[in-house]
C-alpha cells in the first residue's frame, strides 16, 4: 500500500467489508488486558471509541508481526501523549490521538523491516 494511502482507505483496507469483526474479548485480549478491566469503559460502548479501537489494533497487527510486539507498542511511554502510553491514553478516551501515532507507524520506512524488542531486521 502506498504512503498516501488516507486513513479511510487505511481504515477500509484493513477493517472493511469482509473484515471480521473482534469481539470485546478480543480486543482486549489483543491489548493484553482483561474484558473486566474494559469491559464497563467508554473505550468499549461508544461507537466512534470502539471504531479507533478496532483501526489501532489492525494497524498494529499489520505494522508488527507478533501480538506481543503490539502489546509492547501500546504499553511504551510516548513523549506524543505527555509520556503516557497508547494503552494509558485509550484507556482515558484519548483514541484519536493513540490513531494518529499508530498511522504515523505504519506510513513510517521501518515498516518494511520486522521489529523485536532488541533489534531490526531487514526482510530478505
Amino acid at each position: 500500500m502506498s504512503e498516501a494511502m488516507s486513513r479511510d482507505e487505511l481504515e477500509l483496507w484493513l477493517c472493511g467489508p469482509g473484515a471480521r469483526i473482534p469481539t470485546h474479548a478480543e480486543l482486549a485480549a489483543q491489548m493484553g488486558l482483561p474484558l473486566s478491566s474494559i469491559g464497563d469503559t467508554t473505550l468499549l460502548r461508544t461507537a466512534r471509541r470502539l471504531r479507533c479501537l478496532r483501526l489501532v489494533l489492525a494497524v498494529l497487527r499489520d505494522v508488527y508481526a507478533e501480538d506481543e510486539m503490539v502489546r509492547h507498542w501500546l504499553r511504551e511511554s510516548r513523549v506524543e501523549l505527555d509520556g503516557a502510553s497508547a494503552l494509558q491514553a485509550l484507556l482515558i478516551g484519548r483514541v484519536g490521538a493513540v490513531e494518529e501515532l499508530a498511522v504515523r507507524e505504519w506510513r513510517c520506512p521501518r515498516c518494511l523491516t520486522w521489529k523485536s524488542f532488541g533489534s531490526v531486521e531487514a526482510i530478505a
